[in-house]
């Protein structure tokens, strides 16, 4: 079993602790946090692969750095030559955030889904200064 989150919906963030660097793909040791019903903190430790295109903004990664996952899925996969099963996160696409809290550009926000195609461009308007055209 599968569960894919980010595009169409939650959109996790995580801190980033070891990194492992690999040709077309890098995988790092993540985690999460999340509050219980009485407010306390849980955290989460997850291995996680970055893959597609987002590999070369992975690379830039560094220890401690946080990142919002915007696509990605957990899968539970049972090993045959070990008997055990393994819980796998895969990102699709991700942001960082820079030091003052600001969201660092990423070229791997889904741009051309429909969902979210031109959100970064405000809606054109006909200001002519002929106040006697609106509407109220």
């Amino acid at each position: 079993m599968a569960i894919s989150f980010g595009e169409r919906g939650f959109s996790p963030y995580a801190k980033i602790w070891k990194i492992d660097m690999a040709e077309k793909y890098v995988k790092a040791q993540i985690s999460t946090s999340d509050k219980d019903k009485d407010g306390n903190k849980i955290y989460s430790s997850w291995g996680a692969i970055f893959v597609g295109n987002c590999v070369s903004n992975a690379k830039q990664l560094e220890e401690k750095d946080s990142i919002k996952i915007l696509s990605g899925k957990i899968s539970n996969v049972f090993s045959k030559k070990d008997n055990k099963v393994y819980t796998n996160m895969t990102i699709f696409a991700f942001e960082t955030e820079s030091n003052n809290g600001e969201q660092a550009p990423s070229t791997n926000r889904p741009v051309n889904s429909k969902r979210t195609q031109n959100l970064d461009v405000p809606p054109s308007r006909d200001d002519d200064g002929d106040e006697e055209s609106l509407p109220w």
